[in-house]
């Protein structure tokens, strides 16, 4: 059974179905009136023709039920008369795309079909009607969008299963509601160089084409192991650290060109390009050495800058180094210096002052932070220089408390 989409409320109808001819006609085609001769697309019940002086020309069923899809309806039907009539369609390119990859590749340009046959079949209040064309041994199936987003993501998983399940692609149009003032877009001449187009406004719900290019990368990918923050690769081989050769940090397996997705590799194959298929097993085999040793260049290089850049490393960067390396241990460090807040710096500081102060030295006792220090010879406490009212010395003086007391 086809599947069903329906969720519409009912709305104006303007176009009907011959009764006898089958064929669409548009409220302007027909004399007003029961005498139209023409009977609802979506429900098959006879209409009549309102073509009055106050209201705008439209159908209604002569039983005053109305449906909810009988101008969609009617349109799908139109659209294959034009198909049926002109054995042409102009059709978007197919592009393949893999979560990793930067940029789709290109399957197939946008063309322009030449069709062998056009079937057009609704049952009775079926949405949406079923639109199959077919062209060089291949079937598509055509579903129409009328400005408002219709097909929700469970009724997209239904048709495209129903397109797997009968062998054919889906393409998905872009059509206006038919309102006011846009009702010369539906009329048979715009229709037919409309779908001339090659830039008809949709895109691929399901592509066959596709779907094959996806199985053929499929059927090649590996799925690598995993050491805590390291992947397997069978291109790169990293020396920093690595639980084993050939495994790299997560995210430089994220950034290569051969992983598709996450858990999903064609390195081992040398596989990225359509071209890549032609080749050989030989060649591809080339080709995979050629990656492995570029790469193996690449990270030697990586460590030499890596090494030269310790080298020139301060004091203070080389022991964070050592805490962030020692995180991921069994006995990390404790964080170093240059991680705790000014203040505290600035009261460590201070206590490596208190410990090793010197009143007798002959140079001033100034800290990492520029602070001056000097020791009351009267209350014995070491001061910051804007404590003290007289100096005795380079390191020695009279604090201002001592002094006000007269001592």
């Amino acid at each position: 059974m086809a599947v069903n989409v329906k969720k519409r409320s009912a709305h104006n109808i303007f176009f009907g179905k011959d009764a006898e001819t089958g064929m669409t006609k548009h409220i302007s085609e027909v004399v007003s009136g029961a005498k139209c001769g023409c009977v609802c697309a979506f429900c098959l019940q006879p209409l009549e023709a309102r073509k009055g002086s106050q209201r705008r020309h439209h159908f209604a069923h002569v039983s005053n039920y109305d449906c909810e899809y009988s101008n969609e309806v009617a349109i799908y039907q139109r659209v294959s008369e034009i198909l049926s009539r002109d054995k042409l369609l102009g059709v978007p390119a197919v592009f393949l795309k893999f979560n990793n990859w930067e940029k789709p590749t290109l399957l197939r340009n946008a063309q322009l079909l030449k069709l062998d046959d056009v079937q057009y079949h609704c049952e009775q209040l079926q949405y949406p009607p079923e639109l199959i064309v077919s062209a060089a041994g291949s079937r598509l199936r055509i579903l129409i969008e009328f400005d408002d987003r219709y097909y929700d993501k469970r009724d997209i998983s239904d048709l495209v299963s129903e397109g797997k399940l009968n062998d054919y692609s889906i393409l998905l149009l872009n059509m206006p509601r038919l309102t006011k003032g846009n009702e010369d877009f539906y009329t048979k001449e715009h229709l037919s160089r409309f779908f001339l187009g090659k830039d008809v406004p949709g895109g691929w719900m399901r592509s066959a084409l596709e779907e094959k290019w996806r199985k053929r990368y499929l059927d090649l990918v590996t799925e690598p192991r995993k050491i805590g923050d390291y992947t397997e690769c069978p291109l790169h081989q990293c020396s920093g650290g690595a639980p084993e050769p050939f495994f790299v940090r997560h995210w430089v397996c994220a950034r290569c060109e051969y992983c598709m997705e996450e858990g999903k590799c064609t390195g081992a194959s040398g596989i990225r390009e359509l071209s890549d298929f032609d080749l050989t097993p030989e060649e591809r085999q080339a080709k995979v050495d050629a990656l492995r040793k570029k790469y193996e260049e690449e990270e030697a290089e990586h460590q030499r800058r890596r090494a030269e850049s310790i080298r020139n490393m301060t004091e203070e960067q080389r022991q964070l180094k050592a805490y962030l390396d020692s995180k991921s241990t069994s006995s990390p460090l404790p964080p170093p210096p240059i991680l705790r807040s000014k203040a505290q710096r600035m009261h460590d500081e201070a206590v490596r002052i208190f410990e090793s102060f010197d009143p007798a030295g002959p140079e001033k006792t100034v800290d990492a932070f520029g602070r001056r220090w000097v020791k009351c010879e009267i209350c014995g406490k070491i001061l910051q220089d804007s404590q003290i009212a007289e100096f005795g010395g380079a390191n020695r003086g009279l604090c201002k408390n001592c002094w006000r007391d007269g001592l």
